[in-house]
């Protein structure tokens, strides 16, 4: 869920199909977040749009105990970013960042 500009996210330890390429497609550009469920691919999105627009860096912040998930999100939401790029086939790129 959204807590203003915050994803609060569970780590359900077991793989969802809510991280397909059908997912990528459908947060890719969403103008108001409340269009579509809370997602990670939102927030990535988010930053990806404000990094091309504004031309300065951005910063998402990964927070939570051992074993809630940092590492699988910030993976998450480098292949949105990948995706949003245009280069989602770039399985080395996304290795090299991770």
């Amino acid at each position: 869920t959204y807590i203003g500009d915050v994803l609060i996210a569970i780590n359900p330890f077991k793989q969802l199909n809510i991280y397909e390429k059908q997912q990528h497609d459908l947060y890719k550009y969403v103008q108001c977040r409340h269009q579509l469920t809370p997602h990670i691919f939102w927030i990535a999105d988010q930053a990806y749009r404000k990094l091309c627009l504004a031309k300065r860096s951005q910063c998402i912040a990964v927070s939570g105990e051992s074993g809630a998930g940092k590492t699988e999100s910030t993976k998450l939401m480098v292949s949105h970013i990948i995706h949003c790029s245009g280069d989602a086939g770039d399985r080395e790129l996304q290795n090299r960042i991770i």
